[in-house]
């Protein structure tokens, strides 16, 4: 009898630690870890809903580990069918994405971060969130200028115009902390070296955010 073909798909997880979860997440559930992301990807295909926020993943506290075995310790393998990635491959594309093995990463998490990643954080396999919030964080930054009391206009001057060297127009910045897209993480980096923030906090809740910056004049 031969064998069914599958796809050999590396899925890189948000972080280690994510991808720790699923493991206790799956064996708790007599589940394996490829049949758990396989649901998944199924829940995001039905949903019809493709889109994504997926940003970069949190620094990992793995100490002196090199960025290869970093990498590693996100990595899983699976062997999916054809037809499931084929179907994954189209939903991409209504996007009008192209880069496949990429976007087939990005797919993935965000059927986890919708259909699992709650159910890990309520029952304790996971401590909080691994995914980063850039709308969450665009209101933040709103949030730090308006506590400035600076316009829109007066923030882009100020704080990303280095010697004179505008690293943004003003119209850029507006449109980032409309949206959250754009070059926001490189923004909110400079700023925080400007002002000695910790960059972290900018994805913090509005609340817990608004009691960071309390102190700031």
């Amino acid at each position: 009898m031969t064998a069914s073909p599958i796809v050999l798909t590396h899925v890189y997880l948000q972080t280690s630690e994510l991808k720790q979860a699923i493991v206790l997440w799956a064996k708790e559930h007599n589940m394996t870890v490829q049949d758990t992301i396989k649901t998944l990807i199924e829940k995001m295909l039905d949903s019809k809903d493709y889109t994504s926020n997926i940003e970069k993943f949190h620094k990992e506290a793995t100490g002196e580990l090199s960025a290869i075995q970093k990498t590693n310790m996100r990595r899983v393998t699976c062997g999916f069918s054809p037809e499931l990635m084929d179907r994954v491959d189209v939903a991409i594309r209504t996007l009008g994405q192209v880069e496949k093995a990429k976007l087939r990463g990005i797919f993935i998490n965000e059927a986890i971060r919708r259909y699992l990643e709650p159910h890990l954080i309520e029952f304790g396999f996971l401590k909080g969130t691994a995914f980063l919030d850039k709308k969450q964080a665009a209101m933040n930054l709103k949030a730090l200028r308006l506590k400035l009391r600076l316009t829109q206009q007066e923030f882009t001057q100020k704080f990303f115009a280095p010697e004179g060297v505008s690293l943004i127009s003003f119209s850029q910045y507006a449109m980032i902390e409309r949206t959250g897209k754009g070059s926001l993480d490189r923004l909110i980096e400079f700023i925080s070296i400007t002002l000695h923030l910790d960059k972290a906090r900018f994805y913090d809740s509005t609340l817990e955010f608004a009691k960071y910056i309390k102190v700031i004049n």
